[in-house]
């Protein structure tokens, strides 16, 4: 993706390195689903772009499968399928939509007709588990801040503002600067992560999900061309790396 979008294989190396040693990128080493949702996520905005529709559905699946946000894939899919739908009025560009579709609401029916339990059930048991629901965008970072100002988990809770501060800003970059279905996939994560809210860590974990908002990680190589800043993000993403790794190792909470 990043050789295809940027179009110099030396920013698309840039790219990949930013991701790689960004503070949370342990996550997709750790058993958890990052690696897999984002992998489908990947290469299927890239087989989006490419019109490659069975493709990028495909794709779509593996997102979706990983997790039950990862339904939200489809929103991109459904936009670039209207837009060349009105140009061209293929029918195979239902396709994309279509097999995201079908993996996002089979773990659902399956936990109807075979456990007996509600369509809406696996989220439930999510809510449940993190005692949180949803609330009007922005709460959940100002009740992160209040958290803070309180004295608990002060480190975590502030780590969660300052990830999502930043990557509000970066959304702002991205669908300015990146094709409109990188900007539509960014923004319907970025409203999930802004109206989602927790008890004890209001912001739920945003340290690892921003990972998913792999796109803003195509504009740094801009920024990165000046030395200073490279260098920076460099030793930054590093020493955080570090940091971040360490407390996971030990049983503290990352995300």
């Amino acid at each position: 993706m990043p050789k295809f979008e940027l179009k110099d294989e030396q920013f698309a190396r840039q790219a990949m390195m930013y991701f790689v040693l960004f503070p949370t990128s342990f996550f997709l080493f750790a058993p958890y689903t990052e690696s897999s949702f984002i992998l489908g996520s990947i290469y299927c905005l890239l087989a989006l772009r490419k019109e490659y529709w069975v493709a990028a559905g495909t794709w779509g699946m593996l997102a979706a499968a990983s997790r039950l946000t990862g339904a939200i894939v489809i929103l991109p899919a459904l936009w670039s399928a209207w837009g060349n739908w009105k140009q061209n009025h293929q029918w195979k560009v239902w396709s994309a939509p279509l097999l995201i579709l079908i993996a996002s609401i089979s773990f659902p029916i399956y936990a109807w007709l075979e456990l007996g339990q509600s369509l809406f059930a696996p989220f439930q048991a999510q809510s449940q588990r993190f005692h949180g629901g949803f609330s009007f965008p922005g709460v959940n970072i100002f009740r992160a801040f209040q958290q803070v100002l309180a004295g608990n988990y002060v480190s975590t809770n502030l780590f969660d503002v300052i990830f999502i501060l930043i990557f509000f800003w970066l959304g702002v970059l991205v669908w300015k600067q990146l094709p409109r279905v990188y900007g539509i996939y960014y923004w319907s994560f970025m409203f999930l992560y802004l109206t989602r809210i927790a008890d004890v860590y209001p912001l739920l974990s945003i340290m690892r999900y921003v990972l998913a908002l792999f796109p803003a990680f195509l504009l740094l190589p801009k920024y990165g061309q000046n030395p200073i800043v490279h260098r920076v993000i460099i030793y930054l993403f590093m020493i955080s790396l570090l940091f971040f790794s360490a407390q996971f190792a030990i049983w503290g909470w990352v995300g």
